[in-house]
């Protein structure tokens, strides 16, 4: 079952049961007696002390009535003499803050110590100054360890095991002993890099509107999200799913801000109008008129500005926005060593034949000199470039088609299409994974990335510190990790997913997305606690250190929610 098959619904369809439950002699429910079938409930049955209701078999108790100072509850049938218990803080188990004593008045109770801020009535551990804040964050443990892994299989099969899928090249994140395994399995960097539409190890920035553009086609993939680990800022945002920034200066829009799903920022968020569609967080405030779908949670001493229309809860809490975007370029010496490893074990050489040669099944090693700038591929193939594919200078289109099977490329150098088209196209049902050691430049033609029918089936990692494409308008209809690499664009639409160091756009971004990206196939999950939700393979989380079935949208990595035990895209 693809992701797509999985998503979550906002709304759930309600079916109303009709239950019929027969009376017996004895007045037990489920017992069949008398003439008519019938046994009329009690009120001793129904704990009733006051009042009249129904006896369930066409007539009509009557319980009793109250004493003086007394009222018959219309939902209980018990009297009640209109007094009240309050509840004190200790009884909440509030430590801090406002807190209802359960009777119509509020309770204060209290205020936290320095370094502590007030969340949902507990004390927890807080710094309020974001750049402070921010600073003091634990390392992500797994920076410097994005790898591209071949299993040994790959080189030990023949060529006959290879083809019929034995070995695979990975794209995995993490220390040794706790990497995804399995000749299926496309590794977990996939999981990783491609879970937003766009995402900025940086900021976003666009001159004109980012909106979310979607067809019949595009109903089962989700609302397109979209993060940044420092600001979002654009004319506007329309249609698209989630928005995180975890940057210190948030979210800034001048026009309307419309989200179907969970706004977050440590940042200020300011619109003229935000329309949110579930929850809306942030750390340091709200400017602008604002409607939220679900629940509004604020730090403390958040400001508020604007006209607030809240359909949930409004809570403080101790906010603090993880990033979204994992950066971790250090793959590059890894494709080289690959590279090297194939000059000496690959199946064959340089392609003969026709123009463009069609490759084979198998493992091929070809020179810079040797690779041909367009070509197609039949069946599980492997090839590996030392240095790069095309040449500026030179000029000419450089064109990949894939017209079964699978492709995967490594180039220990860059692809560079100068002057001319590039296009990589990727049949229905095939697959392509492109490793760039260097970087990918596209100068003067059309640029085709992927198929947009599949974005998810094209997936680029490039190590590279440069992405230019030039020639107008760029659609990029795969998945594209360069966390290197600025990228900037003059009307880019995206149907897959890119992670670029910083994101800019001249005009306007249009987003779709393709969840089905996150399907990383059938992989072996270690046999050692996870430490992170995306150390687990499927839609899998961790939970206690095992891998398993998410408890609630915490449980996930964001932007998924949870879903009957399973972390999956958001969808409307």
């Amino acid at each position: 079952m693809s992701y797509t098959q999985r998503m979550s619904l906002p709304s759930r369809c309600w079916v109303a049961l009709v239950f019929l439950i027969a009376c017996g002699d004895d007045g037990a429910p489920g017992d069949a007696g008398g003439a008519d079938g019938c046994r009329a409930t009690t009120c001793a049955l129904e704990a009733a002390t006051c009042g009249t209701l129904e006896d369930g078999c066409g007539g009509m108790l009557s319980c009793g009535g109250c004493g003086a100072g007394e009222t018959c509850d219309a939902v209980t049938h018990r009297c009640d003499d209109g007094t009240c218990t309050p509840m004190s803080c200790a009884v909440l188990g509030a430590e801090c803050g406002a807190a209802a004593d359960g009777c119509g008045a509020t309770l204060e109770c209290g205020v936290c110590g320095d370094g502590l801020a007030c969340g949902d009535g507990r004390c927890l551990p807080y710094e309020p100054d974001c750049a402070t804040r921010l600073a003091a964050r634990t390392p992500d443990p797994r920076i410097g360890t994005a790898s591209v892994v071949v299993e040994p299989a790959f080189w030990a099969a023949t060529r006959d095991g290879f083809c019929a899928g034995e070995g695979g090249i990975q794209a995995d994140i993490g220390p040794e002993g706790t990497r995804l395994e399995g000749p299926g399995c496309r590794g977990r960097l996939a999981r990783e890099a491609f879970r937003y539409s766009i995402c900025s190890c940086n900021d976003i920035e666009v001159m004109g509107p980012i909106y979310g553009v979607r067809d019949m086609r595009d109903m089962l993939r989700g609302p397109p999200p979209i993060g940044a680990n420092g600001s979002v800022r654009a004319e506007s945002i329309r249609s698209v799913g989630v928005l995180t920034a975890s940057g210190c200066e948030g979210v800034s829009m001048t026009a309307a801000l419309t989200t179907s799903a969970d706004t977050q920022s440590n940042g200020a968020i300011v619109a003229p109008t935000l329309s949110i569609g579930r929850d809306l967080w942030s750390a340091t405030g709200i400017d602008g008129n604002t409607t939220v779908g679900r629940d509004l949670l604020l730090s403390p001493g958040a400001t508020r500005v604007g006209a607030l229309a809240v359909s949930g809860d409004t809570r403080e809490v101790a906010v603090d926005i993880p990033y979204p975007c994992l950066c971790d370029g250090s793959f590059g010496d890894d494709i080289a060593t690959a590279v090297t490893a194939a000059a000496t074990s690959h199946d064959e050489g340089a392609p003969s034949g026709g123009y463009p040669p069609t490759i084979a099944c198998g493992r091929h090693y070809w020179t810079a000199a040797e690779a041909p700038p367009q070509f197609n591929v039949s069946g599980r193939v492997a090839v590996f470039i030392d240095g790069d594919l095309g040449d500026l200078a030179a000029g000419g289109a450089i064109g990949i088609r894939v017209m079964s099977g699978s492709l995967t490329l490594l180039v220990n150098g860059s692809i560079l299409a100068g002057g001319g088209a590039f296009a990589l196209d990727v049949a229905d049902g095939a697959q392509a994974d492109i490793f760039i050691a260097g970087d990918l430049i596209t100068d003067g033609g059309a640029a085709q990335f992927g198929d947009s029918e599949r974005p998810s089936a094209a997936r680029f990692y490039v190590a590279g510190d440069t992405i230019r494409i030039s020639g107008g308008s760029t659609s990029i209809d795969a998945n594209v990790y360069a966390p290197n690499a600025s990228y900037s664009g003059q009307g880019t639409g995206v149907s897959g997913s890119l992670l670029v160091a910083n994101f800019f756009d001249r005009t306007q971004v249009s987003v779709s997305y393709d969840a089905d990206v996150l399907d990383i196939g059938v992989c072996d999950e270690p046999d050692v606690p996870c430490q992170a939700c995306s150390d687990c393979a499927g839609t899998s989380t961790c939970v206690e250190g095992e891998c398993g079935e998410c408890r609630s949208d915490a449980d996930c990595c964001n932007p998924l929610v949870c879903v009957e035990g399973e972390c999956v895209p958001f969808l409307i």
